[in-house]
């Protein structure tokens, strides 16, 4: 079998679909369409996978079905031993794109649906149990009624009437300057009509699935003379089901997107009108450049949004972009967001990125959410980088400490940075596969950094293989013997230096045992702002998360505990590499996905000149002794030389007990001479204690502090000093 590179989007969308029916991906979705094939705007939805069937595509209507929701024949199924005669009472003035008819079993998955054909009874096969019929009449205004706990024990009719659908459910987006937003606005810079996309979900709460998902895509407003085609009408239902709906518009004046999920509607029993508020809008303006030596001058601009039910990915993606080239190094993304992960079942998150064209894997930002008045960069852009558990692939949590805040880092640029390449060996059965990405520090996924990317395999001590990344993707793989398998990418420039990451794996394919893997990785300075660029030593810290993740041969990817991990700097270029101790910290500890949690101070990295660059190496060992080295050039740049700070072991500087447990005697060198700074901090750079003194001998109380690894420092005449302390 030829080695599989698995793309991340390819990938999500085919595991999550072909896994356990428990998943959270919509078991029915109902698309309607009505756009200007002229207009600037385009989109593409993912969930037109072979996983599903489509089952109807007629009329803008087209319905698809869940592979593993769709059921057997009748006929054939032999477990069905109850026949349910349905009426279906229709409106005779109303041209209907299709009616559908589907029972809902108590786990709340589609056990049978069937489709109308104008013609009573329709007749339904059905195991005895409980149900809840659902009837889905779709026209220019959908009516859904739905028939709760029916006990269907024995043969039995049942009338469904669409006059039963008697609650008007309508919805009414506002911009930030309380306009309504509607589609077939003509933007006066393009002049092609605004689009707007409506996802309305029936969720059933007490299974927490969502059961139907209608998409409405539109360039026009009221396309058939009545209100808007998302707008619903329903019976009376209980708490048991909620509607769900987010907007996604496009194409407005000023290049502006929008992004909105409503409050859910939890039980009808009346008509509603749901609205947002102008007021809770943020904006968001940010720079994507596609990063590298030689970036493009032009770009396609293209926003992707995901969703998600209580966290887990729905199986939906939707990809909005114009064929309207812009220049990343000028040009802004613009939208508003109003998408806060809330008590709302639904998640929504969004990325921007941009493309060559449009036939391109898209280079892609972190995802964005609303965060009080703020907007924040999740560090994530892709579900969790392939991981998942036993309930479906990860949209949340994400990790708290990888996660910023745009307001504080007005001027990232995604894109800008030297990417980690996040890595896993796949041994599944007798197949030898490896997967690897690429991932900013900022979490955008790069996946344009694969075409300079160099491959070399060695298989038991000789080269097997050395070529481009096209090459390597068409090489078959051996499936045993030990590996060592380097991944060069040289698509990189930082501040006019050439950059790199160099990746090797090192691993025994006859374990069936896949080496560990570096997830993230981030510098922080002292108040957690995320940067690379550090005005001095004192300031910095690195965050990162590695894991040694092993396939489990049918879904997913499971945490092995054992990892450890080493981390070095060394000058740009140089590879003198000197380690700095990392801590874990286990209650970060986050699986899947992201694993082990460490944290470090650029406290003692010794900075020879000014405006100084520095490389990592980050080691990661596995219990079984695999291993991913990876080198990251450039990393991180500390603006001011300080040469004088240095690990001090002489005798006449003496900090003891260390290990201590309350009080700390400090002796000084007869360098430091007059007053001097003390200084206590942890090691992310935060200073805990800090007082100006001249006694060459004292005792520091440090009772109050917290177990852990610290960094006393003394500044005298220009110079530092510092040591490594410890409280037990």
């Amino acid at each position: 079998m030829k080695k599989i590179y698995l793309n991340f989007l390819w990938l999500i969308l085919t595991l999550i679909l072909s896994g356990k029916t428990g998943l959270f991906a919509q078991q029915i979705i109902i698309e309607k369409s009505h756009v200007d094939l002229e207009n600037t705007i385009h989109y593409e939805h993912h969930y037109n996978d072979d996983k599903y069937a489509n089952v109807f595509d007629e009329n803008n209507g087209k319905m698809y079905v869940a592979n593993q929701r769709n059921p057997l024949n009748a006929e054939e199924n032999v477990l069905n031993d109850v026949t349910v005669n349905v009426n279906v009472t229709a409106d005779p003035s109303v041209e209907y794109n299709f009616i559908v008819v589907a029972f809902i079993d108590e786990a709340g998955q589609v056990a049978n649906y069937y489709i109308w054909e104008g013609t009573n009874p329709v007749v339904a096969q059905l195991q005895t149990g409980v149900y809840d019929i659902i009837t889905f009449f779709m026209e220019s205004q959908n009516h859904i009624v739905i028939k709760e706990n029916t006990d269907i024990e024995t043969d039995m009719t049942i009338d469904v009437d669409v006059a039963e659908a008697s609650n008007y459910i309508s919805f009414k987006t506002y911009d930030e300057n309380g306009d309504i937003l509607d589609p077939g606005v003509i933007n006066p810079e393009t002049g092609a009509p605004s689009f707007v996309n409506f996802y309305s979900t029936l969720y059933l709460n007490p299974v927490n699935e969502p059961i139907v998902l209608f998409s409405f895509n539109y360039t026009e407003n009221e396309p058939f003379g009545g209100d808007p085609v998302w707008n619903f009408y329903i019976n009376d239902v209980s708490s048991r089901y909620s509607a769900l709906q987010m907007m996604i518009g496009a194409g407005f004046s000023d290049n502006r997107y929008y992004a909105l999920k409503y409050n859910p509607l939890n039980g009808i029993s009346e008509s509603v009108e749901i609205e947002n508020e102008p007021g809770d809008w943020v904006y968001h303006k940010e720079k994507i450049n596609f990063g590298g030596n030689n970036p493009p001058e032009a770009v396609y601009p293209v926003f992707a949004f995901n969703s998600g039910f209580d966290g887990v990915y729905a199986g939906n993606n939707l990809s909005i972009w114009t064929p309207n080239y812009f220049n990343p190094q000028e040009d802004h993304f613009n939208i508003y967001l109003n998408n806060p992960i809330d008590d709302n079942p639904l998640n929504l998150l969004v990325n921007p990125g941009i493309k060559i064209n449009p036939y391109d894997s898209s280079n892609k930002g972190s995802f964005l959410v609303k965060e009080g008045n703020d907007v924040v960069y999740t560090s994530d852009s892709d579900l969790s980088l392939y991981f998942r558990d036993d309930e479906g692939y990860l949209l949340l949590p994400f990790h708290p400490k990888f996660k910023f805040s745009s307001l504080e880092n007005l001027n990232i640029v995604q894109g800008e940075n030297v990417p980690i390449n996040v890595t896993a060996a796949v041994l599944l059965n007798e197949y030898n596969s490896v997967t690897f990405n690429y991932f900013g520090r900022f979490g955008e996924a790069r996946p344009a950094d694969l075409s300079a990317t160099s491959v070399e395999i060695m298989q038991n001590g000789s080269i097997i293989f050395s070529g481009s990344w096209d090459d390597y993707f068409n090489f078959e793989l051996p499936t045993s013997g030990q590996f060592e398998i380097t991944f060069t990418n040289t698509y990189v420039e930082v501040e006019g230096l050439s950059g790199k990451n160099v990746t090797k794996l090192s691993y025994n394919a006859d374990e069936q045992d896949a080496p560990p893997t570096l997830q993230k990785l981030q510098f922080r300075d002292s108040s957690g702002k995320m940067t690379d660029r550090f005005i001095s030593a004192s300031q910095g810290a690195v965050r990162l998360a590695a894991g040694d993740f092993q396939f489990n041969g049918t879904n997913y990817f499971e945490y092995n505990p054992g990892n450890s991990v080493e981390f070095y700097y060394a000058p740009y270029n140089q590879e003198e590499w000197t380690e700095l101790e990392l801590i874990e910290y286990p209650e970060y500890f986050q699986s899947p996905g992201v694993g082990d949690y460490y944290e470090a101070s650029l406290t003692s990295v010794m900075v020879p000149e000014d405006n100084s660059w520095f490389d990592v190496k980050i080691i990661c060992t596995d219990a079984a002794g695999n291993r991913q080295e990876q080198i990251v050039s450039p990393a991180f740049k500390i603006e001011q030389a300080t040469m004088g700070i240095e690990e001090i072991n002489n005798t006449d500087f003496s900090v003891y007990p260390n290990p201590f447990t309350n009080e700390l005697n400090i002796q000084l060198p007869e360098s430091v001479k007059e007053d001097y700074v003390f200084k206590i901090s942890d090691l992310t750079g935060k200073i805990i204690h800090s007082q100006i003194q001249n006694e060459k001998s004292f005792v520091w109380n440090g009772a109050s502090l917290p177990k852990g690894i610290y960094i006393l420092t003394i500044e005298s005449n220009g110079k530092t000093v510092a040591k490594k302390i410890m409280k037990k």
